[in-house]
């Protein structure tokens, strides 16, 4: 993760992480190499002096082999289960879809999916504070909640609003004075 994010986002540190990438992917095949100094995994030869560096590059050919097996599985399966994994049974039990809801203009503007609205509340419109707005909370109007902010100062809890505007994906309100 940390080096897709130097590739991608501080391109100017390309070598350093493409030099990670190499030194993490190169100490894996290492670590799956069977090699013994000395040894190779077959028995000594008597009156051989084992050497710290008898190995060949076919001792990380399977180890490699692994890797790229491993990487390409692990793709694959990504793939799979973000194409496939919603629409199964077990993928419905993981997935709150009641909760998370669907796309809806209402949500990104601050109403909640429960809301099922395809538009927000109009200016003007009277509602009142669920919870303390110092400056952010809930509101609800009609008997429907939406997240909203005052302007200025703040309101509590139970006083009546008024949706005075909608910006930054919440709406604006004001105390209305009895």
């Amino acid at each position: 993760g940390l080096i897709l994010l130097e590739i991608f986002l501080l391109p100017g540190v390309f070598v350093l992480a493409a030099t990670g990438a190499f030194l993490v992917l190169g100490s894996l095949v290492w670590a799956l190499a069977d090699y013994w100094p000395g040894n190779m995994g077959d028995t000594p030869i008597p009156g051989v002096n084992p050497s710290f560096f008898d190995f060949t590059f076919n001792t990380f050919i399977d180890p490699a082999v692994s890797v790229m097996l491993g990487f390409l599985l692990a793709v694959v399966g990504a793939v799979f289960v973000v194409r496939y994994l919603p629409q199964t049974t077990l993928g419905g039990r993981l997935i709150l879809q009641h909760s998370v809801g669907v796309a809806d203009p209402v949500v990104t503007a601050g109403g909640t999916v429960s809301n099922k609205d395809s538009e927000l509340p109009s200016l003007g419109t009277t509602g009142e504070a669920i919870s303390d707005l110092f400056p952010s909370g809930e509101i609800s109007i009609n008997g429907k909640r939406y997240q909203a902010r005052v302007a200025v100062g703040s309101i509590e809890r139970g006083s009546r609003l008024r949706v005075s505007g909608i910006e930054d994906f919440s709406l604006v309100v004001e105390e209305v004075k009895s």
